[in-house]
């Protein structure tokens, strides 16, 4: 059973998942795909992993391209870590190109450049969460989102590169450590600034929106419902631009990075 409404708007569907629903109809995009698969998840669990088996070898028979990025061993929770390279040697096994990305924290799944799921579920290690996953049907999204990641087939760029990729949009600076006046490290999955030097230290900032919108205070209605309560979502500017639902009782946003892409979809289609 899906855990929502979805609407389309400037040529984006959106639909929201719980964790209950996420994994069948991702499994079900998979299953489907004809090209080009990319699952980001920063941690790896054997059981999560294993469902995902069956379908991953049906997709490399046809010659999909799979890769998955995860977080190196070192990196796993104490949990997993007895299990990683089993999971990874499994992978490889099947075909999938793997690679570690130190320090990742987006929860991605790409399937043939047209689907997108974005959210804060560990796509292969999850399991009885809280955590949900959003699901854009959007070729220009995920365009957007790929670039804004530096993530083409074969290559995801590192955390410098991402940085500076960020630092080179006009509308974002590098800001300045509220605590101790240092550097800054931009966490797009979560809309922080974290200062370079934690855990030692605990400055953060919330993150800009990294597409230019003009200056105002006051949240802007957009045609396009939530996924969650089927509300309009409204553009938001403080303290952070971010679309998010309208409702009061609702507490559903998009995250900087989704918000970012869809304002620059709109201003592309001249419907904001």
């Amino acid at each position: 059973m899906e855990c929502s409404a979805s609407d389309t708007f400037a040529h984006i569907s959106i639909r929201h998942y719980c964790e209950r629903d996420f994994h069948a109809r991702f499994r079900a995009d998979l299953s489907c795909a004809l090209q080009h698969v990319v699952v980001l998840s920063p941690f790896l669990s054997p059981h999560r992993a294993a469902s995902y088996y069956p379908v991953l070898q049906v997709v490399r028979q046809r010659e999909v391209m799979v890769e998955v990025y995860a977080r190196p061993k070192h990196e796993q929770p104490d949990l997993l870590l007895g299990h990683y390279d089993r999971v990874k040697h499994r992978l490889v096994e099947l075909g999938v190109a793997f690679h570690e990305r130190p320090g990742m924290h987006e929860k991605v799944g790409v399937v043939d450049g047209h689907i997108l799921w974005h959210g804060s579920l560990n796509i292969l290690s999850h399991n009885e969460s809280r955590e949900s996953m959003l699901r854009f049907e959007s070729a220009e999204l995920v365009a957007d989102v790929l670039a804004n990641l530096e993530l083409q087939p074969g290559a995801l760029a590192s955390p410098e590169a991402t940085v500076r990729a960020i630092a080179a949009q006009p509308s974002v600076s590098m800001p300045e450590c509220p605590v101790c006046r240092g550097a800054m490290q931009p966490y797009p999955d979560i809309s922080l600034w974290i200062c370079q030097q934690s855990p030692a230290c605990a400055g953060s900032l919330p993150m800009e929106a990294l597409a230019p919108v003009p200056a105002s205070t006051q949240a802007e209605q957009l045609p396009i419902a939530c996924p969650v309560c089927g509300e309009p979502l409204q553009l938001r500017r403080v303290p952070s631009i971010r679309i998010a639902c309208g409702s009061p009782a609702c507490a559903f946003a998009l995250d900087s990075r989704i918000s970012a892409g869809i304002l620059r979809i709109l201003r592309r289609t001249a419907t904001l």
